[in-house]
This record gives structure tokens, sequence and C-alpha cells, in this order.
């Protein structure tokens, strides 16, 4: 029986016998049954594009559509703002982008970057942000402050006012041995005071707020009101407008209409991607004027660019519009395309985990999302009241080939997806859907059934199971 002192000397442990960990997994991959001929060919989930295969299979007639209809961009866009429009209000207005990063990095500039000084009228900007996950994605279009969190992200031209959540753990894990955000147990009521005190202080420097839009409780946001609207975010939208702030959510692996509501959360822009379909900024049309006077689009007719029309022949951004357009009004119009899959997959996953040993299945909670169209499996619990769990690892281990939840399900054949901390995240698409988006149940069933394996192969190295 193995038992560690520190959480360094496990992971040092795990290191050490990586090898062995990897190979185990391979043979569990001949026990589970999965076919010679079909691994590295499925998986848990797609890391990028996030496109749904009910909706991917709308994108070459989208495609084909732009290659040979004539239309202006101004009215394409016109058409995406009449969706949102119709379904959020009169009040919102929309704006396609490339990229979530270049409609991050442009909205944060032009709501919260301070005008250039003159003179003497020197001034500092600071956002509010809870110290969540994924600090790398909405954080580091600032400088951190305080400084001690440096180590999360890089620096811009406003400072990026950190709060720690109250009930959240932030440990070192992983074999890279970097901080991590443990956030199932968070309490928004306290947080919210928390956050509360901080703008109260740093009242005179405050020009916005900002935070994730997933909706699960390994983010943080576990905690719901009878309409199923994350309790946090809600008093993050309640605190801007205490403070006459704009909430700006990051919402990039979210859908819009089926996803978070911003009007429910009291948003005033939230980001979404919208796979092959680029990205998508919907916002109230007040905090949006300065974003589409950046884009030269808020000038009545201008909207929507100068470039004449969508001629014939071959036209990236054309067929990236028109491929969002057909995109939006499907989650519009047919919502239950991507709900139902997810339905599907959730009771999968559950009888599946059903089926793991004692310690695994009591360690695991499972939640889905459809706002994110995945079902999150956390196993956080396992480190409840001191005890060492399931080894957890971090971003940095997924970069550096150490991750041994995601190389062990990799060695199974399986594709692993996208993991964060003590979360895992499983969703419709990698090889497990078929020509029109329905699952491919034994193959999302050997997915699930080789995560249970690796999870209990590396709970075992680590001592979990003794």
């Amino acid at each position: 029986m193995r038992k560690f002192k520190h959480r360094f000397q496990m992971y040092r442990y795990l290191a050490e016998r990586r090898a062995d960990i990897l190979a185990e997994a391979a043979r569990t991959a001949e026990e589970l049954g999965i076919p010679a001929e079909l691994r590295g060919k499925f998986g848990l989930a797609e890391e990028s594009p996030r496109c749904p295969p009910t909706l991917r299979r709308l994108l070459s007639p989208a495609a084909s559509k732009a290659t040979c209809e004539a239309m202006s961009p101004g009215r394409v866009v016109d058409c995406i703002r009449e969706l949102v429009k119709d379904y959020y209000g009169d009040e919102w207005d929309a704006v396609p982008m490339s990229t979530c990063e270049a409609a991050l990095s442009l909205v944060y500039d032009h709501l919260f970057t301070p005008s250039l000084p003159t003179g003497s009228s020197l001034y500092r900007a600071r956002y509010l942000a809870p110290y969540e996950k994924h600090q790398y994605r909405h954080i580091p279009y600032g400088r951190p402050f305080p400084p001690r969190y440096k180590y999360l992200m890089g620096g811009g031209a406003v400072e990026a006012l950190l709060v720690p959540l109250v009930g959240a753990r932030y440990e070192n894990h992983g074999i890279s041995y970097r901080p991590v955000a443990l956030l199932t147990e968070v309490d928004p009521d306290a947080s919210y005071e928390r956050l509360v005190q901080m703008a109260e202080l740093h009242a005179q420097q405050l020009v916005g707020v900002v935070s994730l839009g997933h909706d699960t409780p390994g983010y943080g946001y576990g905690a719901r009101d009878e309409q199923g609207t994350p309790l946090l975010q809600k008093y993050m939208g309640e605190l801007a407008v205490e403070f006459n702030l704009p909430y700006v959510v990051d919402n990039a692996h979210g859908f819009p209409f089926i996803g978070t509501d911003p009007r429910a959360v009291g948003a005033d822009i939230m980001v979404y991607g919208v796979g092959e379909g680029g990205s998508l900024i919907i916002g109230r049309e007040e905090v949006m004027a300065s974003v589409t006077d950046a884009l030269n689009m808020g000038h009545g007719t201008g909207w929507g660019g100068h470039g004449g029309s969508f001629a014939s022949g071959p036209n990236d951004a054309k067929k990236t519009l028109f491929a969002q357009l057909a995109i939006l009004r499907c989650l519009k119009d047919a919502p239950e395309l991507l709900t139902e899959n997810v339905d599907l997959l959730e009771g999968i996953v559950r009888e599946e985990f059903a089926q793991a040993c004692r310690a695994i299945r009591e360690a695991v909670s499972i939640t889905k999302s459809y706002n994110s169209g995945w079902v999150e499996v956390n196993y956080e619990k396992s480190w409840a009241n001191g005890r060492m769990g399931i080894p957890i690892f971090t971003a940095e281990d997924a970069y550096a080939g150490s991750h041994l939840i995601r190389s062990g399900l990799a060695a199974m054949g399986i594709i692993p997806g996208p993991s964060c901390d003590a979360s895992i995240f499983i969703s419709p698409g990698t090889g497990t859907c078929d020509s029109e988006g329905r699952l491919r149940v034994k193959l999302v069933r050997y997915a699930v059934r080789g995560l249970v394996r690796v999870l209990e192969i590396c709970a075992r190295h680590s001592g979990y199971l003794d």
C-alpha cells in the first residue's frame, strides 16, 4: 500500500510509473474489445472546431450557397441580427467575428481600455474577474492585480482584478505541479459579498466585470436559481448594474439561443463560438455601440462593412458568414437536434460509471450542459476531507504529454478530448456520430468505458484505491 505524505510525492511517483500506466492502458483496450480498425478514429470529445455533428451537415450546403449566391456582406449580417433580435428582443444586437479571441480583444479594448491620457489626466483601469478556470482565455488581456497572479496570465493595457471565490480550493496538482482551481464547492452568496467588497475598494479604477459563461459545477456554477440560471453569474450581473459597469461574458464554448442566456445573468455582452462559423458577439445595443463603431459598422447603411457583394467564386469570409447563419437558424428553430444527443449521452455516461468500482463511482459527479453541448465528469470529491484522491492533471500536463488520463486514453486508441483540472468533458462528434449526427451508441460506450478504466488505473497507481 502506497502512502504519500505530500501531493508532489504522489505526482513524482506517477511520472516514474508513466510507461507502466500507459502499457496497462493499451492492454485494457484489448480487454474492452475495442476493434483495432477503430482505434484512433473515435473519442470522448473534439478539441476544435466546436460544431456539433447534427449541425455540421448543414455547412456544406451553406458553403455551396455562399459560392454561387450574390449577397452583400451587410445583408448576411442583417439576417444574423434579425435572428438574434427575434429571440432576445429588439434591444439586443449581434456582430459576427472571425474568432473568439478577436471578439474578446475588441470588446475589452473598446469597453475597458482608458482613452489616451492628456496632460495630467493619467488614470488606471481595472476589470473585476473571479479567479476561476481558463484564465488564459478571458483574463490575459490585462495585467494581473494583485501581482501574485502573474503566473496565470500575461499583460495588457488594463489590469485584471482577480478575486478568489469563497469555497474554492486553489492547490498545486499534476506532474507539472501547477495551481488548479477546484470550484465545485463555491459558495455563490459568500463569493458575491467578497466581489462587492473588492469592487468597493477599487471603485475608482473599475471599468468592467468579466467571467466565463459555463454552467457546470466544475466551473463553480453548479448552484442555480429556479430557472436554471447560474447564481454566481447572475450576482455578477447585479454587481455590474450596482457599479454602472459593463458585464462581459466569455461563452466561447457555449451556443446562442440554447445556452446561457445573457438576459438571465444580466450580461451586457456575451461572446460565443459558432464552430466553423467563426464567433459571434451578442450584446445590448447601447453597449454594442462602441464595438460596432470600432468595426465601422455603426452608421446605418454602413453596417456590415464596405465590401460590395458576395459574388460568385470561392471566398472564405463568405462561407463563414453563411455557415454561421445556417447554424444559428438551426439552434433557434430546432434546438432538439443538439439537446437530444446531450440527453442520450448523459444516460450512457451514467450507466457506464455505475459499473465502475465503488471508490470511483462515489467520487464522480456527472452533469449535462446544453450550453456547451457536453457532459461534465468531475472527480473533485475524491480529494475531500484531506484525502489524496484521483490524480488531477493540469493544462501544462496536457501540453507536455504528462497528462496520464489523456495519454492513457490515447494508448487505448481513444481520442481524449478536452479536460480541465478535475473535470473531463464528453460530447458527440469525434467519430461517435453517423452522417446524420445521430450517436453511434456502441462507440460512445467504448469511449466512456475506456475513461472509467483509465481513471481506475491512475487511481490504483496513485494509491487512491488501496
